[in-house]
């Protein structure tokens, strides 16, 4: 890994110069978070803003060290990070992001900037992100001045401070007996962390057992659940011991509990409180020892068109954990974006290649469907990847994203700070054409070319005449063109449609004509 040695003088840094936020009782301070880097070891590691005492602290190719957990320093180090530092200087409003007086570019979020842009303390709450030279980005964020190293917990990733909370909210409740409610939206990880209590727990020699409420309906979610006596309704033609049985011993992992019916929540009150439950059609009552872990991204408090059992809600929220949505913990991206793409690699057998500006880029997008979609959107990105591990950007994959460099606002400053993107409307359709023919109808590098951000390139390929949709071209004029030799530019630039989208259709036709 890179070494480098600090070129400030550390002596004037200072703790009491930080502007201090308390998060649940922790002191926060700005600090800067590794999330992508050519070396992809180097992802996750952190290191405090300490201003000195003008209020300032410098950021370049050799200072800061960054520590990660395991205790190693090391500067961010490549070449193309200048040593001339980018400024973050101490305001009243926020921080202050003043660019080195050099071609490095650099980028928060989706945005280029050339002079000095004042980010937002609500901004510092979720993070930003800033790409140096299109090859480190960097995540500007609040953190507690000391961390805890992290140990390894399942598949739990991201060191940052939010899932350090997680963690320790695992261990507590893995060492009680105590019903579980994990909370948070969908996809942040919920039957995660519920393994990660089980696997931690005095009852990991035996195998959690699972279920999804939602799937459960009537009869049906009694029986699976509680057990059912042959001949105790039409179909029951065996007995069976039922889910909470199963789980004896062992831990009940009930995901989706805010779908379960009334009469089910009913049941499995009566089972937190004695532990006992009679299966269907029985007249004998049985005791079990279970440890009851439930997960719900539902109000259950406050769900007026599907009440929720509030006494089961009491009974269950005994250890109470809520998972952060993605959008929130940001210092995490590149370790979980890193983690997908090395799976990613692995099973396709290419590299995946994807640079630091785009990272920047996907860090600050909202993400609603969290880890999930992230991991998704990487095996999309792997799988449609040159075999040289080149990303292939296409439009579908912007839409997903509903990506717009101006759409959040993260910071102010003069409009001399920001890149000028062209017009769209004095575009003509000669420039366009011309555009696309000369980068091989790669859609990136012609809106480079014109000038134009993006989503307004989209847009100009939507409205022109010339542009073919690949969906709308019939499969037979692709086969004869591809009878002309392996040349998926000249495909594209004959059949004129987009490149990327080109290869994505080429794809799914028949091997043997293709």
């Amino acid at each position: 890994m890179p070494i480098g040695d600090r070129e400030t003088d550390t002596s004037e840094d200072t703790l009491s110069a930080s502007r201090r936020f308390q998060f649940e009782g922790e002191l926060l301070l700005p600090t800067l978070t590794i999330l992508w880097h050519p070396d992809r070891r180097c992802i996750g590691a952190s290191t405090p803003v300490l201003w000195n005492r003008a209020g300032e602290f410098e950021l370049s190719r050799w200072a800061p060290l960054f520590l990660l957990g395991d205790g190693s320093e090391f500067s961010l180090g490549d070449r193309r990070i200048s040593r001339n530092p980018l400024l973050l200087k101490q305001l009243a409003e926020g921080i202050s992001i003043q660019p080195p007086s050099t071609s490095m570019p650099v980028q928060i979020g989706a945005e280029q900037i050339e002079s000095s842009l004042t980010v937002n303390e609500q901004s510092l709450e979720d993070g930003i992100a800033i790409c140096l030279g299109r090859r480190v980005a960097l995540c500007l964020h609040r953190a507690p001045p000391q961390r805890e190293h992290r140990s390894p917990l399942l598949d739990l990733a991201g060191s940052g401070h939010h899932m350090d909370r997680v963690r320790q909210q695992i261990r507590r409740a893995a060492q009680a007996n105590a019903s579980v409610l994990i909370r948070g939206e969908s996809g942040t990880g919920k039957e995660l962390v519920a393994r990660a209590i089980h696997h931690l727990s005095g009852r990991s020699e035996r195998p959690m057992v699972s279920v999804n409420m939602a799937t459960l309906g009537g009869e049906l979610a009694a029986a699976e659940l509680f057990g059912v006596r042959q001949g105790a309704y039409t179909g029951a033609r065996t007995s069976r011991p039922g889910l909470i049985c199963e789980a004896d011993g062992s831990t009940l992992f009930m995901d989706e509990i805010g779908d379960a019916s009334p009469s089910v929540q009913v049941m499995l009150l009566r089972v937190l409180e004695d532990g006992r439950l009679r299966p269907l059609g029985d007249s004998r009552e049985r005791s079990v020892d279970v440890r009851f872990i439930a997960a719900t991204d539902r109000p259950l408090e406050a769900d007026v068109e599907r009440p929720f059992n509030q006494p089961l809600r009491r009974r269950l929220e005994a250890v109470c954990i809520q998972l952060p949505p993605l959008r929130q913990r940001r210092e995490d991206f590149g370790e979980l974006l890193a983690g997908f793409v090395s799976g990613a690699e692995a099973e396709l057998g290419h590299p995946v290649r994807i640079p630091a500006d785009l990272v920047c880029t996907l860090a600050m997008q909202p993400w609603p469907g969290n880890v999930r979609e992230l991991r998704n959107f990487v095996t999309r990105l792997a799988i449609h990847a040159e075999p040289d591990g080149t990303i292939c950007w296409d439009d579908e994959l912007a839409e997903q994203l509903h990506i717009d460099p101006l759409k959040e606002e993260i910071g102010t400053g003069p409009a001399a700070n920001r890149i000028r993107y062209r017009d769209p409307a004095t575009v003509s359709e000669s420039e366009l054409l011309r555009a696309l023919n000369d980068n091989g109808w790669r859609v990136m590098p012609a809106a480079k070319s014109l000038g134009v951000s993006r989503t307004s390139m989209y847009a100009l390929l939507k409205q022109s005449p010339e542009v073919r949709a690949v969906e709308k071209i019939p499969e037979e004029e692709i086969y004869r063109v591809m009878e002309q030799g392996p040349d998926l530019d000249a495909w594209a630039t004959q059949l004129k449609t987009p490149r990327e989208a080109l290869k994505r259709r080429v794809s799914t036709l028949e091997p043997e004509r293709a």
